[in-house]
């Protein structure tokens, strides 16, 4: 049903099938509406900022995604609360808003422990913060990032800040 739409929907986003995911997740919110189904209209709400904010208007989709945490946060959904701050990143970081997407990361990295989600989600927003970093030329941020991922459990490398740092047998073994 609407569950299993949404969630497909958020995979089509993930992957950059943009536009059929914006008719999933439209049909998803439709449907959980309809129903009372407020955890499905929730992931969906979540996937729709995300749309709009890519398809649209940043400044809505930045709105719904204000609306959609707020949500979750009352709810007590602490995975969609993280999901709001990965998508969110998401399209700050298509918009080029590279500072607000760090902001945003760096939020959701003091945010994780709070809901018992650090172990799932935190190194998730170091590395995507590294990624940030990498892009706006902050190697060596970068870098410090993603060795703290790694302290995390993760085994996130950057192939491009490897290569850029020189650190050649990292990116090689990666790629």
């Amino acid at each position: 049903g609407a569950f299993a739409q949404a969630k497909h929907a958020s995979h089509l986003a993930v992957v950059g099938h943009l536009a059929e995911a914006r008719e999933l997740t439209d049909a998803a919110l439709r449907m959980a509406e309809a129903t009372g189904a407020w955890w499905t209209q929730l992931s969906a709400g979540i996937t729709h900022a995300s749309l709009v904010g890519r398809l649209e208007s940043i400044d809505e989709g930045l709105r719904l995604f204000d609306q959609s945490a707020q949500e979750a946060r009352r709810r007590g959904a602490a995975n969609d609360i993280m999901r709001s701050y990965l998508y969110r990143g998401r399209v700050l970081r298509a918009a080029a808003r590279w500072d607000q997407a760090r902001e945003c990361y760096a939020e959701g990295m003091v945010e994780a422990p709070k809901y018992g989600m650090d172990r799932r989600y935190v190194w998730r927003f170091q590395v995507l913060a590294a990624r940030v970093l990498f892009f706006q030329g902050y190697w060596s941020d970068a870098a410090a990032l993603i060795a703290q991922a790694r302290e995390h459990g993760s085994r996130a490398v950057l192939p491009e800040l490897a290569i850029a740092i020189g650190d050649f047998d990292t990116a090689d073994r990666f790629l």
